[in-house]
Formats: C-alpha cells, sequence, structure tokens
C-alpha cells in the first residue's frame, strides 16, 4: 500500500501533493513519461468522498549508454566502474544519485575536496532507452596546511592528531577526515567532534578538528 492511501478531512493541495509525489516515484523508478492524476468522487455517506487516482506509467527506460565529460583526473573507465549503474539496466534515480555520490568520493580521496559531479539523462533515438552522462567539475587538488585543534581542554592534542593519520603535505583525503570524525566520537571522550577543511590558499586547506 502506498503512503497516500489513508482517509481524513479532503485538502486539495495535499491531495495534489500525494499525486505528485506518486509521479515522482514513477519516474525514480524508470517510468520516465509516468503521469499521474485524480478526480474526486462523491462518497456513499454524506460528507464522505472518494479520491480516485489516476496512473499512466508509461515505458520503463533502460541504459543505452554511460558518458563521462570533464574528467582528466580520473579516466572514464575507472568512473564507469566506480558506479552501480550500467547499461540495460532499469534507470533509477537512486542508483544515479549513489553513483554521484561514490564518484565524488573518489575525487575526495585523491585531493579534490570540491569536485561537483551531476548525472544528465537525455532520451536516446532509441525507444524506451536514456543515455546518461556524467558530467565533473574536478575543481583544483589540495593537500594539507595545518593541522588545528580547537576546543580541546581535557585531552592532549595529540590523541586528536592521531586519530586524524594526515599530516602537513599530504593531499587532502575526505575520507579519511570522515573516518577520524567517526573514531573521535567513537572514543566518547568529546561531546563532539567535526574535521572541517578551513582558509582559501591556492591548493591548501588547513584542518580544523
Amino acid at each position: 500500500a502506498l503512503w497516500i492511501f489513508r482517509t481524513g478531512e479532503f485538502a486539495a493541495d495535499q491531495v495534489s501533493a500525494d499525486a505528485v509525489q506518486v509521479q515522482n516515484y514513477y519516474r525514480a523508478e524508470g517510468y520516465l513519461d509516468a503521469r499521474v492524476s485524480y478526480r474526486v468522487d462523491p462518497g456513499a455517506d454524506p460528507g464522505k468522498l472518494n479520491i480516485v487516482f489516476t496512473i499512466v506509467e508509461g515505458e520503463i527506460y533502460r541504459i543505452e549508454n554511460i558518458r563521462v565529460e570533464g574528467n582528466t583526473v580520473m579516466a572514464t573507465d575507472d568512473i564507469i566502474e566506480t558506479m552501480r549503474s550500467a547499461t540495460e539496466q532499469i534507470v533509477k534515480k537512486a542508483n544515479l544519485d549513489a553513483d554521484v555520490a561514490a564518484i565524488r568520493k573518489k575525487y575526495g580521496e585523491q585531493g579534490h575536496i570540491y569536485a561537483s559531479v551531476r548525472a544528465i539523462r537525455v532520451y536516446s533515438n532509441r525507444p524506451g532507452y536514456v543515455v546518461v552522462t556524467i558530467q565533473v567539475d574536478e575543481g583544483e587538488r589540495v593537500s594539507v596546511g595545518r593541522i588545528m585543534v580547537r576546543g580541546n581542554e581535557t585531552t592532549q592534542d595529540k590523541v586528536v592528531r592521531r586519530a586524524l593519520d594526515l599530516y602537513p603535505g599530504d593531499t587532502f583525503n575526505l575520507s579519511l577526515t570522515e573516518s577520524a570524525e567517526r573514531r573521535l566520537r567513537e572514543t566518547q571522550i568529546f561531546e563532539r567532534a567535526s574535521v572541517t577543511p578551513v582558509g582559501n590558499q591556492s591548493g591548501v586547506r588547513d584542518i580544523l578538528v
């Protein structure tokens, strides 16, 4: 059962929003042409209404080809191998969102911490297929400058720095900073912990813990 199938007071704005939500659900599952509308019928009892949703699913789409644009640091094959989506698969939004996150993570591990990645779907001339283009803006490669620890009043800074596993001059690695945040929280020594790149010097970012 879908979340919209419920009873309650009729609200046209909410029902319209429900129709859009169902339509977005279908499109996220590969039914890119899906359309959802509704009508309101009188109910059996006075003051009661029946809401009837009409769903036109349309065709389900698959991936004909995957292209990559804007990449120079990472090879196209390496980027495609990182992806969950593949040719002949149904084109699903959840998979493409995961692909974008995975590619961005790879760049973040290589110092390109501000890399931008987008997945664009374009209908193919072949019925039932789309071409997926991964658009990459790699940004500059960043190395580690200073490491600054703030708010640490009871524990020696070296405990914090040891959890970080990054040193001045290293290539900035967002996966390591995320792991350091997790380790610092797991010690239960600190009420909270964050590891953040700061500064605006070209090619260098300090780390603020």
